[in-house]
């Protein structure tokens, strides 16, 4: 009889163990469900850039990305100067960055559920993302023939609360089938992002130049330069006598 009691109690303490853990799991499930989606934390740098176009290019472009309080740099550099010296100086290859990069991509690409979307988010929310941009152009043949590229694209370009998945999302906007050349200047007209729109302008090979102008026309700093360095070899009239007397 004592041995049948110790069993009894034994099973029972192994089974609220299970309990316990099976509520811990579910517990933490639910956890995530309500977590706010990381892109909605704060108000989109869309709807900011958009809200503040009407500015005086030296007040706007001087202004720093809503964003700039969660930037974890230790140094308070002007708009746009950190992919400026970095294509200036050039970066290290990380490989397996790069891979991780690539893999997270393509799964929100065939499969654009919340989970996908949240890691790739999360894996965005840096300042050094040019490292990716060498893999995202030599590989667009094969990422124009994924499923979700249009809604990945208007996702990070429309929702984005942070600069570094605003910046992906207008290198896919440039590859997607219907990029929206309104959309990819306005998100131009500040320092912090007018390189990146410019590279996406070159992407969709529609009149690249034309865009390029009217974010070069916008901007005095980092972007000004950045969009010079990507206008074609033969400018038109128009952007030549602009380079010659503003440039």
């Amino acid at each position: 009889m004592p041995g049948l009691l110790m069993l009894l109690m034994g099973f029972s303490f192994i089974t609220g163990l299970v309990l316990a853990y099976a509520l811990l799991k579910l517990g933490g499930n639910k956890l995530k469900l309500f977590r706010k989606s990381p892109w909605l934390v704060k108000d989109a740098i869309f709807d900011w850039i958009i809200q503040n176009e009407d500015l005086k290019s030296e007040i706007r472009t001087k202004t720093p990305l809503p964003d700039q309080s969660r930037i974890k740099s230790k140094m308070t550099l002007a708009s746009g100067t950190l992919d400026s010296l970095q294509l200036r100086d050039g970066f290290e290859e990380n490989k397996l960055a790069i891979e991780h990069f690539n893999t997270s991509l393509r799964k929100v690409l065939r499969k654009f559920n919340h989970k996908n979307r949240a890691h790739f988010y999360e894996l965005l929310c840096t300042e050094s993302l040019l490292v990716y941009l060498p893999s995202l152009v030599d590989d667009q043949s094969s990422l124009k023939n994924l499923p979700f590229l249009q809604q990945t694209a208007d996702w990070l370009c429309y929702k984005s609360c942070d600069r570094g998945p605003l910046k992906i999302g207008l290198i896919l906007q440039g590859l997607s089938p219907n990029p929206n050349i309104e959309s990819i200047i306005s998100l131009g007209r500040h320092d912090e992002t007018a390189y990146w729109a410019g590279v996406a302008l070159r992407l969709t090979d529609k009149n690249p130049d034309q865009g390029l102008f009217q974010i070069m026309i916008s901007l005095q700093g980092w972007g000004r330069i950045q969009c010079i360095r990507l206008l074609s070899e033969k400018p038109s009239t128009e952007i030549k006598n602009w380079l010659l007397i503003e440039g």
